[in-house]
């Protein structure tokens, strides 16, 4: 088994400031609220969600999913872990997710119970 967490990409929030073109201000000045009031954050990185389509592969962008169920068939929500059989670890290392793939620790709940882990 193992296990998926979708790999963090995005900086949040400083990704999303407006910057104007290169050497002009004329369009998002240096006064403008959002890059004052954000401007001096470092920002975090943020996972974005990735959506396991029905028809085969992986996407960040939200599909138009009606009815629900017709395009997408699972989604796993950024920043949690989910464990995933071994088949879909190897989908998702195809899909360019593999960083997010880790081994899990499982234990055999017989041998653990037979006293061999003790």
């Amino acid at each position: 088994m193992a296990q998926f967490s979708p790999p963090a990409t995005d900086r949040c929030p400083t990704d999303y400031i407006p910057a104007g073109p290169a050497g002009n201000d004329r369009y998002y000045p240096s006064s403008l609220p959002l890059r004052r009031l954000l401007g001096r954050y470092r920002g975090e990185l943020r996972a974005p969600n990735v959506f396991k389509l029905v028809a085969g592969g992986y996407t960040t962008s939200q599909p138009y999913d009606n009815p629900p169920g017709s395009v997408i068939a699972y989604t796993y929500l950024g920043s949690h872990t989910y464990t995933v059989s071994a088949a879909e670890a190897t989908a998702l290392i195809a899909a360019g997710f593999g960083a997010g793939v880790t081994q899990a620790d499982v234990y055999d709940l017989a041998t653990y119970d037979s006293g061999v882990y003790a």
